[in-house]
């Protein structure tokens, strides 16, 4: 297993996990604007052993926070770990970087999963978003220092 800042080769996989293995897909043009063009998003990837891109995490650093906007795993590499060492290595990254003082996220209310994942790693909840899918499903505001 190998944890990668993303490099454009990696894009064709990435929107491939994008594509097949998420609620809220985001379209190619916006996908590549996100890879590309914005000036505040970094994306890591998560390869397995067998040097397949399995899982990525698209962040984005603004002055002194951090917001994970998307991680995605693969459905078939789901609860082998691979979000949370993404997300440790995120967290390890601000710390190393030192600007950053928190990281926040929105989860879907209906994820327990991804709710218990975060608490994991200490994060709070802050706030309900209401309605703040498309499908209008709330959101869970969750934050935790980087420190």
């Amino acid at each position: 297993m190998e944890i990668l800042e993303a490099k454009k080769e990696d894009f064709e996989d990435i929107y491939e996990i994008e594509k097949t293995s998420t609620n809220e897909v985001m379209s190619l043009e916006e996908l590549k604007y996100e890879f590309n063009e914005n000036p505040v998003s970094k994306f890591m990837i998560l390869k397995d052993d067998n040097d397949e891109i399995v899982s990525y995490i698209d962040y984005w650093i603004t002055f002194d926070s951090s917001t994970i906007f998307k991680i995605v795993t693969k459905e078939n590499a789901r609860n082998k770990g691979y979000a949370k060492k993404l997300l440790i290595k995120v967290i390890d990254e601000l710390k190393k970087n030192g600007e950053v003082l928190y990281l926040t996220l929105e989860v879907r209310k209906s994820n327990i999963f991804a709710i218990k994942l975060y608490e994991s790693l200490k994060f709070e909840r802050i706030v309900i978003k209401e309605k703040y899918y498309k499908d209008g499903e709330d959101a869970i505001y969750m934050v935790r220092g980087i420190y």
